[in-house]
């Protein structure tokens, strides 16, 4: 095979390639994003509508119903799920994994835009991509510094003045949940009496209300060679300017709308209500919208909260802004035990390597195929567009002690021929050209285990695609590492002497005594090896001795008996 031999005579070209390897793999692995679940996020839609002061049937009639309608044709859609309660309609579209989300939301808007038998009360919806699992992923709650009495109505004023326009600036937050306190509202309570002696309704104030509290489009005005947009800024912008709103004018004379309603500041029905240390309080739920980084999202929304709390500070508000939950903790929580796991992991099995071999150098060399290998699986998870997480990082563990079988075959039959007294380059040719095929023969048998993993769909396709990806990547690497990186290592740092002194089992002291010891340590191992593999022996011809049919019955049996029992 020409590739062993060029890798192994061109050192250099060799080493730069996996040098460019290893760097891309790092680069990779800063980019992944983290979660602590694979699959990304289920596509979804969530479209949302207020309408005040109905109630949960009047909602699901005349808002919910014919959204759904509307919904219902657009492509591709899996699943919709609706929630109506009072004054408040939540529709919720998931779509299939793999879908584009980005057009589909051009989709909602455009079916929205043709419901238009709405009731006028009613809100424009509001549509927002979110996760088909979407829940928030960082919690606070706002409570009073000691010595001070809760007030969840202003936590819930300084939440939508202050906080989340503070938040909206960290990319990747989607929606802001604030449950506990009563928002604002202008509240403008209608005086019968005086309605009554002006001969008024109530339409006549909602209708006054709708009219003269808008802004209005002119159109374009053009001037010489100028063109100019023309609007009417009626939006009100303050309480007196809704007392000024003119009901009816006639010659009877201007009604006013302080002459019949009084316009005040008020608070909304509370439909929510959140204890904290057993006070009245509000909390501040975030969730990330689809496809955002978790850790990056954390950060931002911490630093920000930070800067909200010293603003407060400086004005003197009485208020602490406590973390309740934070998902980016739980995930760098089951990163860190996986990759310890990991580390152990690559640890024992250099340890068992060097008990084995006995030599530090060819224990190395195999040692540093493990991070070499390891790292490249990340170029792969970033090209497919997956994250980093518990599953892709738990294939990775479980696939160290695979990437290490084919570099040691390799590296026992470059040892094996240097002990025939061939020089250490011709070794690592000859013994890698012997037993590629066998290796690539194992390598593809194992990849095949776990393409039908690669290969399921749906959810369950998607949790365990990573851990399948991992196993695949890293062996199939490993056979690459092994058939290149190995045979190179092993025919500059082999020495003739140490695979002659291990053919002898004489390990004479005077040399280095770490070396010595390690040395002597796998001879004993060995001596312990080879009486085993002695008694193993001794069972094999008592199970296979000529004539004695019976004992070879007895051995076939005792597979089939566990197969029965394991049922």
């Amino acid at each position: 095979m020409k590739l062993i031999n060029t890798a192994v005579k061109w050192r250099h070209g060799t080493f730069v390639m996996f040098c460019i390897l290893v760097l891309m793999g790092i680069i990779a692995l800063f980019n992944l994003p983290i979660e602590l679940r694979p699959g990304g996020d289920t596509p979804g839609i969530s479209i949302r509508t207020s309408y005040p002061g109905a109630s949960p049937a009047e909602v699901e009639d005349l808002i919910t119903r014919p959204i759904e309608e509307a919904l219902e044709e657009i492509q591709g859609v899996e699943e919709i799920s609706s929630s109506s309660q009072a004054g408040n309609s939540r529709i919720s579209v998931e779509f299939p994994w793999g879908t584009d989300i980005d057009d589909r939301f051009v989709d909602v808007i455009s079916k929205l835009q043709l419901v238009s038998n709405l009731p006028s009360e009613a809100g424009d919806p509001q549509v927002e991509i979110v996760s088909g699992v979407s829940r928030p992923m960082m919690w606070f709650v706002l409570v009073p510094k000691p010595g001070y009495q809760s007030d969840p109505d202003h936590y819930r004023d300084l939440i939508q003045d202050v906080i989340i326009p503070q938040l909206r600036r960290v990319e990747g937050v989607g929606s802001i949940i604030t449950p506990g306190g009563r928002e604002r509202e202008v509240e403008v309570i209608v005086i019968p009496q005086a309605l009554a002696s002006r001969q008024l309704s109530l339409d006549d104030v909602i209708n006054s209300l709708r009219n003269n509290n808008q802004d209005i489009r002119g159109g374009p005005m053009v001037i010489g060679r100028r063109e100019y947009r023309v609007r009417t800024v009626s939006r009100s912008r303050d309480i007196k300017e809704l007392e000024g709103f003119i009901i009816r004018r006639n010659a009877e004379g201007t009604v006013y709308l302080r002459d019949v309603a009084r316009v005040q500041m008020g608070r909304k029905i509370q439909s929510t209500i959140l204890l904290a240390n057993d006070q009245p309080s509000v909390a501040i739920g975030i969730e990330r919208r689809v496809g955002s980084n978790v850790p990056d999202i954390s950060s931002g929304v911490r630093q920000q909260i930070k800067q909200v709390e010293a603003r407060l500070n400086q004005q003197g508000e009485p208020i602490e802004i406590l973390l309740n939950y934070d998902e980016n903790d739980y995930i760098q929580q089951s990163i860190r035990l996986v990759e310890s796991n990991l580390i152990v992991g690559a640890i024992l099995a250099s340890v068992v390597l060097l008990l084995f071999l006995g030599s530090l150098r060819t224990v190395a060399v195999i040692a540093l195929t493990i991070p070499t290998t390891v790292i490249t699986v990340f170029i792969v998870l970033m090209f497919l567009g997956r994250s980093l997480n518990v599953i892709s990082l738990a294939g990775i563990a479980f696939s160290v002690g695979m990437i290490v079988d084919n570099a040691i075959v390799v590296l026992e039959n470059i040892f094996s021929h240097m002990q025939k007294g061939k020089l250490p380059l011709q070794a690592a040719m000859d013994g890698t050209q012997e037993v590629w095929s066998a290796m690539l023969a194992s390598t593809l048998t194992t990849v095949a285990v776990f393409i039908p993993i690669v290969l399921v769909s749906g959810e369950a396709g998607q949790l365990f695609f990573d851990i399948g990806v991992a196993l695949s990547t890293a062996v199939l690497f490993s056979l690459f590492a092994a058939l290149t990186l190995v045979p190179m290592l092993a025919g500059l740092f082999l020495h003739e002497e140490e695979a002659a002194i291990m053919l002898q089992d004489n390990y004479q002291s005077g040399g280095n005594w770490f070396i010595t010891a390690i040395a002597q340590t796998s001879a004993v191992f060995r001596s312990i090896q080879g009486k085993l593999e002695g008694f193993l022996l001794s069972t094999v011809r008592w199970a296979i001795k000529p004539g004695q049919w019976q004992r070879r019955i007895m051995v076939l049996s005792l597979p089939v008996i566990l197969l029965v029992a394991s049922w």
